[in-house]
């Protein structure tokens, strides 16, 4: 699936796309992005228990450019944090995807 693809490519994990759970949330995303305009939809799902060492050697030009830091956030960090996530309310959504499995429709998240 296009969503294992990704983890191997921006962080170099690789995934069996019968443990990804979802899409739990969908988001849409206008604007720049590394100083290019953008118009992207992101598909969002749950993958539980995953040890890795983030490996952001496989990323594309563009992301390249965006030059963010790859890291593992706990969700007490990332509550915490002033940083800016996507989605926005990533703090607010973790509670539901931390209590168990996901099961529900896919959320629209900002």
């Amino acid at each position: 699936t296009a969503a294992v693809r990704e983890l191997a490519e921006e962080i170099g994990l690789v995934a069996d796309p019968a443990a990804l759970e979802g899409p739990v949330w969908l988001r849409r995303f206008v604007g720049p992005f590394a100083g290019v305009p953008i118009d992207n939809r992101e598909t969002y799902f749950v993958l539980r228990d995953v040890v890795h060492e983030v490996d952001a050697g496989g990323r594309t030009e563009l992301e390249i450019l965006g030059d963010e830091p790859h890291r593992w956030w706990t969700a007490e960090e990332i509550a915490a944090s002033s940083e800016e996530f996507a989605p926005r309310e990533l703090a607010d959504l973790l509670p539901a995807l931390l209590a168990g499995p996901w099961t529900g429709v896919p959320r629209i998240v900002t």
